[in-house]
């Protein structure tokens, strides 16, 4: 499941954007969250939430910092490297300011319905692609690049990672949350100690996934919903191909 959040100064923009995602054949992949201010979304990255897709308004009213400003600051916890960013604007001058940053779209308002689903296709595009590329570990003054289809799931204990690879296991010192911004969307947080990459699981119960290897992982109550939302949306998108 992917996570699409629409930054808006006005509330009856972003709700239109949304209404409009909502009613795409490609809605059932997405959560939709929408803020006005910069403090909703602080209140969506302290939920642990990293967005997907990032569609903001390049400007807003100088007490609250553009969607522009996010995005070339790129420091905020909820867009990562792995983002993709659409920007939306009601004035076509503005456009000039957002080729200075990477992003797949620029959507006019009032948007419509055909621009945004290119938009939106170009940003799953670009999701699939990021979803090959190999992440870096650092292992004391060097670093290994890991691919994400080779990684079974992700152990931590303390600030010391455990890699389990098909291949072997590796050992780094990272944060979680801080290796889960690099890994594509498959990769689920079931604990707070633990990411499992869903193509390694064979079933989930009650005590926990079931990985392919018989390796048992705890999903703790709070992120229970969670992992079965990312489950249903992997099992969509593998049986769609």
């Amino acid at each position: 499941m992917y996570e699409l959040v629409i930054y808006d100064d006005d509330a009856a923009s972003a709700a239109d954007i949304a209404a409009k995602v909502e009613a795409l054949p490609c809605a059932g992949q997405l959560r939709v969250h929408t803020a006005t201010t910069a403090e909703q979304l602080n209140r969506l990255a302290s939920k642990g939430m990293q967005a997907h897709i990032f569609i903001a308004d390049v400007l807003t009213p100088e007490d609250q910092p553009g969607g522009i400003d996010f995005v070339k600051d790129g420091t905020h916890p909820l867009l990562t490297p792995r983002t993709q960013v659409i920007y939306a604007s009601g004035h076509l001058e503005t456009a000039p300011e957002v080729y200075d940053t990477n992003h797949v779209y620029f959507l006019l308002k009032p948007v419509s319905t055909e621009k945004l689903q290119k938009a939106l296709d170009l940003a799953f595009e670009a999701l699939s692609s990021a979803t090959n590329a190999p992440i870096k570990l650092k292992f004391g003054r060097g670093f290994t690049l890991v691919y994400p289809t080779s990684i079974k799931y992700i152990e931590s204990n303390l600030r010391k990672l455990t890699v389990h690879t098909v291949q072997e296991d590796l050992q780094t010192y990272a944060k979680l949350e801080e290796v889960q911004k690099q890994l594509p969307p498959y990769f689920v947080r079931c604990h707070q100690s633990y990411l499992v990459n869903l193509a390694f699981m064979e079933n989930y119960k009650n005590e926990g996934i079931t990985m392919l290897d018989g390796t048992i992982i705890p999903v703790s109550r709070a992120r229970a919903k969670e992992v079965q939302d990312s489950l249903l949306h992997f099992l969509h998108v593998r049986n769609a191909h």
